[in-house]
């Protein structure tokens, strides 16, 4: 029996290199897209679940599970909602957005959403009438492509070099942080994000990306594999055999 990945591949699969999103992710998106709904008022099965909005302490990964087997995405999440809500329009509202989302968003479709409901007396944050500040992911912005120059670049090594283009691509917050030793001493790492493997055939770019949340993620995945194979065949002598993207976070 096959293990639930914490991965899962998204886009067209071409030469140009594979595009990996992690199952946190998912759970974010889809933790922004749940508490947006106002009949959800808390995330989680249980009345004490209602407690971290009224405090402020929202947890966007509470109540929901992504699983990927076999290629193929599952979705459970628990939601909290009043006494008197319409359980079955929330719970459709809640899986057409969720579906819209990740196949707008991300490129994919789950397999089935499932989604649990737990009816609380009170609500507490309407009680002590608390706004919910919740950011719009859902509005794409459109993303731009533009030519590098590499000759106005300061680099010290290919993987400076890679992480230098790679930040400058429309979309792209920053890279993820593989450097912990720099990153806990707040160093300034370029090539952090950033992995080289030589073949004979080609060398094998890994870059792992932190990406903007008002973005077509795939997209923007796409784009970076295009600006760095361009970019490296049409000013170096390097031969790219590959570049994978690994999608490791949203910045809202």
């Amino acid at each position: 029996m096959s293990q639930p990945s914490q991965v899962i591949e998204i886009g067209a699969k071409d030469t140009k290199g594979r595009i990996m999103i992690h199952t946190k992710v998912l759970k974010y998106l889809i933790g922004i897209v749940v508490r947006a709904i106002e009949e959800v008022v808390g995330m989680g099965t249980g009345y004490f679940d209602s407690f971290n909005e009224l405090w402020g302490r929202v947890k966007l990964l509470k109540g929901i599970e992504v699983d990927i087997n076999q290629g193929k995405i599952s979705v459970k999440i628990a939601i909290l909602i009043e006494e008197e809500g319409e359980s079955e329009q929330i719970v459709k509202k809640i899986k057409e957005l969720v579906q819209a989302m990740l196949k707008d968003k991300v490129g994919i479709e789950a397999k089935f959403i499932e989604v649990k409901v737990t009816r609380i007396k009170y609500n507490l944050v309407k009680i002590f009438n608390r706004k919910r500040t919740i950011p719009n992911i859902l509005n794409n912005d459109k993303i731009k492509k533009d030519t590098i120059d590499i000759e106005k670049i300061k680099y010290n090594s290919t993987e400076e070099l890679i992480g230098i283009i790679a930040r400058q691509v429309d979309g792209v917050a920053c890279m993820s942080k593989t450097n912990i030793v720099n990153a806990l001493l707040g160093r300034e790492d370029l090539s952090q994000g950033v992995k080289i493997e030589e073949e004979k055939s080609g060398i094998i770019i890994d870059l792992y990306l932190i990406i903007e949340a008002r973005r077509i993620i795939y997209q923007v995945a796409q784009l970076v594999q295009d600006v760095i194979l361009d970019t490296l065949q049409e000013n170096t002598k390097f031969k790219v055999k590959e570049v994978n993207i690994h999608i490791q976070g949203i910045k809202v």
